[in-house]
């Protein structure tokens, strides 16, 4: 089968099956003069029965079109389709609706016009063409519309005739009434659209400037409704990538009477925050005119507090000469709030409200020049994403951001995961050396932790001497077992582990009636695996892997005991004098005690006894 090309001023370029490959090799040229426009697409059916569509490659100049088509034959019908347009025209996106355009190139290099013909019955209200400039970057101008709405047109001299030109715009019916509106806006760069097709009207502001420069403040529409009230709405306003846009679309307005636009586009200044364990005050706008004064007053967080000994709360700026100016905030009596106010000039740059509170108590400081923080799984991960990138500044030429190439994993003495709940006490970032990472987290909320696993009673199985003689061992979390005293047999001990969070090591205290006695040490945490590329590649803290986790939790008591022979007594009779009997015995037949003053009732309760059993040492 062949090759059909269905493509104006184009044909195919010896597309041939290859038959070792197993695809057909696709080759379509323009004739001389013409350019493709938009994809290139080859449909055709496959070996299974399944119509298929693929799009061509394109080469750069946009004069060849190729592609490898799998699962076919020699005998596969592959139609190509696409447009083409003289490569003397300009690519023209027309997205206004109810016209056609053209555009075409001039005679210099940077040349380009473009008309729009309006459809029978429409008008051209409002047209505009976003293009590339001379320079490469975005541009949008306006087109002029004749006086009858029928055309319009635009030439200009610094655009790439190599990019595509984008129009927008709107139409109306030629049988619609033309609003009456006029733009009070005030400001430089702004221009307006409206549509109105007989019930709906459409007002569009777009700004010139880019929306951290320059910004909208305040735009409504004032306008009549059908109801003879006057009416003022506001716009919505949205941020586009190099400018702003604001709409609004009303349906009850009467279009005999005049609208007008209020509002204003004025320089800003843009207001960050550089905030660590504190928060600014909730009405702080993120943009302020020039002249405009900003009230600040931040709040230290939860068991944080202010301290000028370590950073004082400050406006940050660069002023029209570009170089950093500061004022200092005003720290109240008791250390939670910071205030000030300034007012700003738009010649300013890098605006920014900077502040830090520090924990109250901060775990740690009796063992040194230490932080210790209490962080997530989460925090970790920010803290890795910063730690071997600073950002220095940016590319004057590019606007890049310019980074250095550290490893905060250095000031990182060790991470331990420690297996019980910690309390927190105050917010904090991690700090590492005099470099602030930003990355958030907690304060634990002290530096010892007690864990209370109750109490057990150590079996006595026999109830007699040879309990005494028993094996007995407990299991302690993260020590493994350990001998306990046959002394205790019968008796309640309790266990309760002490805990260093700084370090992660701890001790399992044995106590009974209140009293500690035995005393093992243990390690109730590990290491984090957190590798620091270096020409060794060593780990932050230790290397020591221990899995003692896989032990259990969960403490016990073990214990060999010896059953005791014949019931715990010899079953062989003697016949003495009480006094020389030791150990447990079971008398008989034993010959009258009396005293003369024992009482016939103290008679019998020694008889009882003495054939119950008595132990005599």
């Amino acid at each position: 089968m062949a090759v059909i090309v269905n493509i104006p001023n184009a044909h195919d370029d010896n597309s041939q099956w290859n038959a070792s490959g197993g695809y057909w090799d696709i080759n379509v040229r323009t004739n001389d003069g013409y350019l493709f426009v938009g994809d290139i697409t080859a449909a055709y059916t496959d070996t299974s029965g399944t119509p298929k569509s693929v799009v061509l490659k394109q080469n750069g100049a946009k004069v060849w079109a190729f592609g490898e088509l799998s699962d076919t034959d020699a005998d596969t019908k592959i139609t190509i389709t696409g447009n083409t347009r003289s490569e003397n025209d300009l690519e023209v996106i027309n997205n206004i609706p109810n016209t056609t355009a053209t555009g075409t190139k001039g005679s210099g290099y940077y040349d380009a016009s473009i008309q729009v013909t309006a459809n029978e019955g429409y008008k051209i209200t409002a047209a505009q063409v976003e293009f590339t400039n001379d320079y490469g970057y975005p541009d949008t101008k306006d087109l002029t519309i004749s006086p009858d709405g029928k055309t319009a047109s635009w030439e200009y001299d610094c655009a790439d005739p190599g990019e595509s030109f984008t129009l927008t715009g709107t139409t109306a019916s030629e049988g619609t009434p033309e609003l009456n509106v006029t733009n009070n806006i005030t400001g430089n760069g702004v221009t307006e659209q409206h549509t109105f097709d007989g019930e709906t009207a459409t007002f569009t502001v777009t700004g010139q400037y880019s929306p951290n420069k320059v910004r909208f403040f305040d735009l409504k529409a004032s306008y009549t409704n059908k109801a003879g009230t006057a009416t003022k709405t506001p716009f919505v306003v949205q941020d586009l990538e190099y400018s702003q846009q604001a709409t609004l679309t009303v349906t009850d307005i009467d279009p005999t009477k005049p609208v007008t636009l209020t509002g204003s586009y004025d320089n800003v200044v843009e207001i960050s925050t550089n905030l660590s364990n504190c928060t600014a005050n909730e009405d702080l706008p993120q943009y302020v005119k020039d002249g405009e004064t900003v009230n600040v007053t931040l709040t230290a967080n939860d068991g944080t507090e202010f301290d000028t000994e370590k950073s004082t709360p400050q406006f940050y700026y660069e002023n029209a000469s570009g170089y950093p100016q500061t004022q200092n905030l005003t720290i109240s009596s008791d250390k939670k709030t910071a205030t000030g106010s300034i007012q700003v000039n738009t010649n300013w740059k890098n605006f920014a409200v900077i502040g830090s509170a520090y924990p109250v108590t901060v775990v740690g400081e009796q063992y040194g020049a230490i932080n210790v923080y209490l962080v997530t799984l989460d925090e970790l991960a920010e803290f890795s994403g910063k730690r071997f990138f600073k950002e220095t500044g940016t590319d004057p030429s590019t606007g890049a951001p310019i980074y250095e190439n550290i490893d905060l994993g250095a000031y990182v003495n060790k991470i331990r995961r420690v297996y019980t709940n910690i309390g927190a006490s105050s917010t904090d970032v991690i700090r590492c050396g005099n470099y602030n990472t930003g990355v958030s987290c907690h304060q634990p909320a002290q530096d010892k932790i007690t864990l209370d696993f109750g109490t057990a009673v150590v079996p006595a199985h026999n109830e007699d001497n040879t309990d005494y003689e028993s094996e007995v061992q407990i299991f302690l979390p993260f020590a493994g077992f350990v001998t306990l005293n046959a002394d205790y047999a019968g008796k309640t001990i309790a266990l309760q582990y002490v805990i260093n969070v700084v370090t992660g090591n701890g001790v399992a205290l044995l106590s009974c009636n209140g009293v500690v006695f035995q005393v093992e040490e243990t390690e109730p945490s590990s290491e984090i695996i957190y590798l620091s590329p270096s020409t060794q590649v060593k780990t932050v803290g230790g290397d020591d892997w221990n899995e003692m986790l896989y032990y259990g939790l969960e403490p016990y008591i073990y214990c060999k005991w010896y059953e005791s022979a014949s019931n715990g007594r010899n079953n062989d009779r003697q016949t003495g004098i009480l006094g020389d009997f030791r150990g447990f015995n079971v008398f008989d037949d034993v010959t009258p005690i009396h005293t003369a003053e024992i009482l016939t009732e103290e008679q019998e309760m020694i008889y009882t006894a003495l054939s119950d059993g008595v132990y005599i040492e």
